[in-house]
């Protein structure tokens, strides 16, 4: 890595690596366990790996070697599944490979007390002395699929526009998982724990010149040079739709943050309100709704809405919380109203908007068959919404076929029609249902439909979306 190199070409580099060492790779990995070697060696990593572990000859078909010393060529990158205490010696054996930058995946360093912050000191001091990056400690890494890098082989193989820069491996597990069924793809997604030598505020501003994510989230439990990046956010936010989840912002909040990532300065969410453009979401769950909201994006102007769905109730409420979040769910003319009622009437039926398809699920294909083509063709209607209720009407035996055959009319429906759709598929606690919802939810964004599991969270992320791209 030269010096002259931007901050962007200089850690794209790092992030692409030929060659990558595993120093503590398991001796005892299988090809469905999920340790380091297994996952490169599965999730499509195309460059050469090295386990390296003193008790094994091979690993999962591959030479292992007793320490990264007696490797035979120089690598790239290195990943440490080792004891703290070892750290330093591997960092040595590292350098002397030429490794450019090692994932330290070890716990134990500062997040557990002076001497954890003592030997991290160390390490950083040591890898700078040899020119050697640091991602961690305390991290789970990369997750790029692209290029065959992941912490966790559930994830999805194809690569996307949004990067997720995130302190915390479970966070961004979750995230990850959530929105994956919900048709969320990632450009890249980075732990980066306790922030040793790479920290938030140099992968923001790498993420804000990345042409390869279009969207940039984070979860933040505090930073190691706010001044940095609060600078690299306004910058990020100039370019791209930037979203923020703090942790740690209350007393107990902190307490628990200095025993996971260690020190650092907590970034309140009135500091982060003041970066223009910026984002704040309140939950790993909200954010994964701004992402699915943003990466579907609906056009603007949306306005008026109709909304489809079982459950009188439910209706109801949906209403309320769409005009409070800035919609209109008008009443239907007389001419839509009629076209409705000509082959679905019956006692209670609510068809002036919300609109309730009859009875259980099993009567829902017909109704959607008729109804979406009607409503997609008055004047009076923006957007449509179907509120499907799948965890109350879809229960019981056939169940899955009821649901299969809701998936096909709306499959066929959504070739057809003109207007913006957005679905709601409330899972609940049915566990009949949930497969059929999951496989519902992913045929829906495979068609670029934005999914969501409340109307108060669809209307939320989407006024959100309108409101961002109207403020550009």
């Amino acid at each position: 890595m030269h010096a002259s190199a931007s901050p962007l070409d200089a850690l794209d580099a790092l992030f692409r690596p030929k060659s990558i060492a595993v120093i503590g790779a398991s001796s005892e990995e299988t090809s469905e366990g999920d340790g380091w070697v297994a996952r490169l060696l599965t999730f499509g990593f195309s460059g050469k790996v090295y386990p390296v572990n003193p008790r094994a000859d091979t690993i999962l078909g591959l030479k292992a070697y007793p320490s990264a010393a007696e490797l035979p060529e120089d690598i790239d990158y290195a990943i440490f599944n080792i004891p703290a205490s070892s750290c330093l010696t591997a960092l040595d054996e590292c350098a002397r490979k030429g490794v450019k930058l090692v994932h330290i995946y070890s716990a134990g360093f500062s997040e557990v007390g002076k001497a954890g912050e003592r030997l991290e000191k160390a390490l950083v001091q040591t890898a700078k002395e040899k020119g050697i990056r640091i991602l961690g400690p305390n991290a789970m890494g990369l997750y790029f699929s692209a290029h065959g890098l992941t912490f966790d082989r559930s994830f999805p193989r194809t690569p996307g526009a949004i990067a997720f820069v995130s302190q915390s491996g479970s966070c961004a597990m979750r995230l990850v998982r959530q929105g994956s069924l919900r048709g969320l793809r990632f450009s890249k997604v980075v732990s980066y724990g306790n922030a040793a030598d790479l920290n938030e505020a140099e992968l923001a501003n790498y993420f804000a010149m990345d042409q390869e994510s279009r969207i940039l989230a984070f979860y933040i439990e505090g930073t190691r040079d706010k001044e940095g990046f609060i600078e690299a956010l306004r910058k990020a936010a100039r370019a791209k739709p930037v979203f923020m989840l703090a942790g740690g912002t209350s007393i107990g909040g902190r307490r628990a943050v200095e025993a996971h990532t260690g020190k650092g300065t907590p970034l309140s969410r009135e500091s982060l309100s003041r970066i223009p453009g910026v984002i704040i979401a309140d939950s790993l769950e909200q954010l994964v709704d701004y992402l699915v909201a943003f990466s579907y994006p609906l056009p603007p102007g949306l306005r008026n809405v109709a909304v489809v769905g079982r459950g009188a109730g439910l209706g109801v409420l949906a209403a309320d919380a769409l005009e409070a979040e800035g919609f209109s769910v008008p009443s239907l003319s007389l001419r839509t109203r009629r076209a409705i009622a000509k082959d679905f009437s019956f006692p209670g039926a609510m068809i002036a908007n919300p609109i309730e398809p009859p009875g259980s699920a099993s009567t829902w294909a017909p109704f959607l068959d008729k109804v979406l083509p009607i409503l997609d063709k008055a004047q009076e209607i923006d957007l449509l919404l179907l509120n499907l209720s799948p965890d109350i009407h879809a229960s019981g035996l056939g169940s899955q076929d009821d649901l299969e055959a809701v998936a096909a009319v709306i499959m066929s429906a959504m070739e057809r029609l003109k207007k913006p759709t957005v679905a709601v598929l409330a899972s609940g606690d049915n566990i009949e249902v949930m497969e059929g919802i999951w496989s519902l939810m992913a045929r829906l964004a495979a068609l670029g439909i934005p999914v969501f599991y409340s109307v108060e969270a669809a209307a939320r992320s989407i006024a959100r979306s309108q409101r961002w791209r109207e403020g550009r």
